[in-house]
């Protein structure tokens, strides 16, 4: 084990940051600012720690810092696994393959849980569309994202794929150009009451879920990301890279267990 006293520059050293909530089951996180606070909690208690950093959580697989204040990463020995369905959201900044990889593989090598039930694919937002939004998207711009997540499903770490806020033309033209075809779109119910029809009618005709969500417009805006970790320098400033939210809920009876999300930031110097 190492040790270090001085945690806040283990961070400020760190060329990227990996921080875990924890279980957040009995918070509610419904805003962009409630999720950057409890982000904000964990970092502070994570630095207050003295105690030694043990080596399991000091780098993540990318070689980063990993914070997290959870003792028990096991899952319930009480239930099978097959018991559980894991549902992981994961909002991207940028259509990055490798990124949606570490993301993914962080949430089953951190709670040893083999695979993720289904997985909702939440894409970058742009300055006229930020996420959460209806839009419109070629397969093409997310062809190398898609295709990394079908190879982890083909490894057997995603069970089912979805996809969030795509309008009716963005959805038939994933279904037509690839093998592996989203089983649900979630959509958001603040912009929208009802599903626009010819999305209805698509999906039904195709078994896609139009699955809802009410997830904040732009779910971590970059500037309220910098309040999140100490500062190190002046021109040295956090990207978000990704932010995964998961849920364990037993089968059948739909009681959630288990609650919290994964936030990916790495450091760039400003030009």
């Amino acid at each position: 084990m190492q040790s270090f006293t001085n945690k806040e520059q283990v961070i400020a050293d760190a060329g990227s940051v990996t921080i875990h909530s924890g279980n957040i089951l009995h918070k509610i996180l419904r805003t962009s600012q409630e999720i950057c606070q409890s982000f904000c909690g964990t970092v502070k208690q994570w630095t207050a720690d003295k105690s030694e950093i043990p080596s399991i959580t000091t780098q993540c697989s990318h070689g980063g810092v990993f914070i997290n204040n959870e003792k028990d990463t096991e899952w319930s020995k009480e239930r099978n696994r097959d018991d559980i369905k894991l549902t992981v959201k994961l909002f991207l900044w940028k259509n990055d393959a490798e990124i949606v990889k570490e993301a993914v593989l962080t949430v089953i090598d951190y709670y040893q849980c083999e695979k993720i039930d289904l997985l909702l694919l939440s894409l970058p937002p742009t300055s006229n569309c930020p996420h959460n939004t209806f839009r419109s998207v070629k397969y093409q711009d997310i062809r190398e994202v898609w295709i990394q997540l079908c190879n982890l499903a083909a490894d057997g770490f995603i069970t089912e794929l979805g996809v969030c806020d795509m309008d009716e033309p963005s959805l038939k033209d994933i279904c037509e150009s690839s093998d592996v075809k989203p089983v649900a779109n979630q959509i958001n119910l603040q912009e929208c009451c009802h599903p626009p029809k010819n999305l209805s009618a698509y999906a039904s005709e195709h078994h896609i879920k139009l699955l809802t969500h009410n997830d904040p417009n732009d779910v971590l805006p970059e500037d309220t990301l910098q309040f999140v970790l100490p500062a190190s320098d002046k021109n040295r400033s956090w990207k978000p890279c990704y932010l995964t939210r998961y849920s364990a809920v037993i089968r059948l009876r739909e009681i959630v267990m288990l609650k919290g999300y994964f936030l990916c930031m790495k450091a760039t110097k400003e030009s």
